[in-house]
């Protein structure tokens, strides 16, 4: 993949170029790292591997590898807390959690994201329930994400901007670390990594694709069996043909649209050209091999690139005379590179699996099969709407986005009326990395 992180050499200045391909439309959509952000910093850059699946794959070795990276992610801690974001990841990492501090002594607090249902009940209620039944005798602490009664951490990193360190995961930073915690355990990474990929039904035994193929229109609309027919059409088309059909359906498909408004000439030029060649790249790669291979391997490499960052957080506290927190590293057992390997080792269709109660789970089915039978009763039954970070409505800060517009990323401070929300989220978390690398 183009640009992609993977590691940096810091050097005194950031790159107002480098930094405007974070606001390219393939990192706004997708979550990418393009680039080192500092000048002279190692892009780190290499394709990606889209190597064919293997033909074994071991689910039991899988399971333990998964626990032994929860067990390296929490070796030297004895407080340890965990994101509890309310979907199939959280669950299966806090039943891992909760086992391995329960036996080794430890204390586990599992901070939960709340938000209202769109049926108008709580999301933290549900995981209450969850987390009762496969974590006996943690400590659970719901974080209220509409009701903060103190000012977010301002995020920094010196390694790169965290993409990932949301206002959720900054506040839920500091809870932890108020709470004498020392590492937080994230779910992130599980669904690229053990998610079922569209582009699946070349992979599935004849009776399986009847359900898949209902799943996929169910949890992704038209473009999920759709995107399983051309990858079938493109089978028998000549190599290199439907690329672009091919991407405009996949988990990698980013909108059509320009750089965001406001931003400078030269960084709407650097952003324009950054996501040219990502989208090149991607669309020749779906082209020249199996799609489902493909896009597996880009959601993959974009995960990774998190745990690169994830474990270097800093914040600094808004309030009068506050100073630096460091916050507790962030710690990712789904992106472990045993993890990883073993995951990638697995043919793609253990991914999916019709025996499932219901389409959420089906389409998670490596993921379920991380958690003992026995508490598989109480997994989550469908994705968390609205997600924790849902209820932010970020809000252009007194004095605008000053850093980004010194910097050069902006023709000033104040991005335009009607700047989309997640330019505006992307602009105050680059506002702040910035004004904590000075």
């Amino acid at each position: 993949m183009t640009g992609a992180l993977d590691a940096v050499t810091a050097v005194p200045r950031p790159s107002a170029e480098r930094l405007a391909r974070y606001l390219s439309a393939p990192s706004l959509a997708l979550g990418c790292h393009p680039a080192s952000p500092w000048e002279g910093g190692a892009l780190g850059e290499r394709p990606v591997e889209a190597a064919e699946e293997a033909a074994g794959g071991d689910p039991v070795a899988l399971r333990d590898r998964f626990a032994s990276a929860v067990a390296d992610c929490v070796e030297g801690h004895d407080h340890v807390a965990l994101l509890y974001v309310n979907d199939l990841a959280s669950a299966v990492l806090t039943e891992r959690a909760a086992d391995l501090c329960r036996r080794s002594g430890r204390q586990l607090l599992v901070i939960v994201a709340d938000g209202v249902a769109a049926d108008g009940t709580s999301l933290a209620a549900r995981s209450q329930r969850t987390i009762a039944e496969v974590a006996r005798g943690a400590m659970a602490q719901i974080v209220e994400t509409e009701r903060w009664f103190r000012p977010a951490p301002r995020r920094g990193n010196p390694v790169a901007p965290d993409l990932r360190h949301t206002e959720f995961v900054a506040r839920a930073s500091l809870l932890a670390a108020d709470q004498g915690a020392t590492v937080l355990l994230s779910p992130s990474g599980a669904d690229a990594v053990l998610g079922a990929p569209r582009f699946l039904a070349r992979h599935l035994g004849p009776g399986a694709v009847p359900g898949y193929l209902r799943d996929a229109w169910r949890t992704s609309g038209p473009a999920g069996p759709l995107a399983d027919g051309l990858a079938v059409l493109g089978g028998r088309a000549r190599p290199g043909r439907g690329g672009a059909a091919r991407l405009a359906v996949s988990n990698l498909a980013v909108p059509a649209a320009p750089p965001p408004e406001g931003l400078s000439a030269a960084a709407r030029d650097a952003a324009r050209a950054w996501a040219t060649t990502w989208l090149d790249d991607v669309t020749a790669a779906l082209a020249r091999a199996r799609p489902a291979v493909v896009e597996a391997a880009y959601l993959r490499r974009i995960a990774v690139q998190e745990r690169v960052v994830a474990g270097y957080g800093t914040f600094l506290v808004d309030e009068p005379g506050g100073a630096a927190v460091p916050a507790p590293p962030r710690a990712l057992p789904f992106l472990d590179d045993g993890v990883v390997r073993c995951a990638s080792a697995m043919p793609l269709a253990r991914r999916y699996d019709p025996a499932l109660p219901v389409p959420y789970q089906r389409m998670r089915a490596a993921l379920v099969g991380l958690m003992p039978p026995r508490h598989r009763e109480h997994l989550p039954v469908a994705p968390p709407v609205p997600g924790p970070d849902d209820a932010y409505r970020p809000a252009v800060p007194p004095g605008g986005f000053r850093h980004c517009a010194d910097l050069g990323l902006l023709d000033g401070p104040v991005p335009p009326p009607g700047t989309p929300e997640p330019v505006l989220r992307r602009l105050a978390l680059l506002d702040d990395w910035l004004a904590t690398a000075s």
